[in-house]
């Protein structure tokens, strides 16, 4: 997982903050906890960390958990980005 080593003794340690937690706060000034409320700050972070092809994936993954916590059927966009899916949900009536 992130932020955690194998140690020696097969336990896991601490390496810190991930990249994904550190480089909002440090280039977009932006805290963890805000990043559900900034979609579009969290689609650059995640492009910054894992480039374009990897943070639409990574964006899908997310998009399908977040609509499957609000019980709505998720169907996959290849132009779609997370900010596109979070504003389809948004737009979605109650199912």
């Amino acid at each position: 997982m992130f932020g955690h080593r194998r140690n020696d003794s097969g336990g896991a340690e601490s390496t810190g903050s991930p990249r994904i937690i550190r480089c909002p706060r440090t280039k977009y000034a932006v805290t963890r906890d805000e990043l559900p409320y900034r979609t579009d700050t969290l689609f650059q972070v995640l492009e910054t960390t894992f480039g374009v092809p990897g943070a639409r994936t990574v964006g899908t993954q997310i998009a399908k958990r977040f609509y499957e916590k609000l019980e709505l059927a998720f169907h996959r966009h290849d132009a779609y980005t997370l900010v596109d899916y979070v504003e389809d949900a948004k737009n979605k009536p109650n199912q």
